[in-house]
């Protein structure tokens, strides 16, 4: 199987604008941009984003005993939009003539939970994206999983940060080799790290119970990381990840408004 260190799209994370996070402990995120492998060939096909947008229902939150902060909010889907169309910019392109037939990727955050206690914090979500030709053909779609944790020290802004990597990643990755014309066998290959083709293995990933240690007020930052008080736990949640999840898989083609059939 094909992993993420063998890929010829190995993404490299080239800048990252703290700037316009806001406050990363409460739970702003950055806009990013992940630069492709020197020397990669230049795709057959241009590569374009079309739209990043998150369902009505897609933000939850579980908040053990701290403020509830963090949740996914439209300046987060904005910070991912920003993030995947840098990217996708620059990949390599060469002129072309007649000019090169264009693919345009669509994305749809459909859940994106964020659990956090005072000695913990996990999120994780559900991507559903698609690539169509010119026209509104659907040439591939597909649904995955981000799952990412931190313990003691960090923030709530940076670990929202880090799934948002990883989702622009695997998306970049995947949009350049079926920009490159590679069959979906090996697009469907391609590994990257914290990210999953099944909740049971997202789920797996990630913490089964959040614990609050003594007075939450002692959590320097609001929810993760800090000094944590060391009395027993004041409070503490089992988390059912797969409860958040929707049940049925993205209409692709009721979004793109095509026929389907009966």
């Amino acid at each position: 199987m094909k992993t993420l260190q063998s890929s010829p799209w190995l993404f490299l994370l080239l800048l990252l604008e703290v700037g316009t996070a806001g406050c990363g402990t409460t739970g702003g995120t950055s806009t990013f941009v992940l630069r492709p492998p020197s020397g990669a060939r230049p795709l057959a096909k241009q590569l374009s984003v079309a739209a990043v947008i998150m369902e009505e229902e897609a933000p939850a939150r579980i908040a053990v005993a701290v403020f509830e902060w963090g949740k996914l909010d439209t300046n987060d889907v904005a910070h991912i939009a920003q993030s995947l169309r840098d990217t996708v910019r620059l990949l390599p392109s060469s002129p072309a003539e007649p000019p090169r037939p264009q693919l345009e990727i669509h994305v749809v955050v459909r859940k994106y939970v964020v659990a956090l206690s005072n000695t913990s914090g996990a999120v994780l979500a559900r991507v559903a994206w698609a690539v169509t030709e010119e026209g509104g053909e659907l040439i591939h779609q597909e649904e995955f999983y981000c799952a990412k944790k931190v313990y003691l020290v960090g923030t709530i802004g940076l670990l929202k940060d880090s799934v948002h990597k990883a989702v622009v990643q695997r998306i970049a990755e995947r949009s350049a080799l079926l920009a490159s014309q590679k069959p979906a066998t090996v697009v469907g290959e391609v590994r990257v790290k914290g990210t999953y083709d099944s909740i049971e293995e997202a789920a797996a990933h990630l913490p089964k119970r959040m614990v609050s240690m003594g007075n939450p007020g002692l959590a320097g930052l609001g929810g993760v990381g800090g000094l944590v008080g060391l009395a027993a736990p004041r409070a503490a949640s089992e988390v059912g990840w797969e409860s958040f999840m929707p049940p049925a898989e993205f209409d692709w083609k009721k979004y793109l408004g095509q026929p389907t059939t009966p």
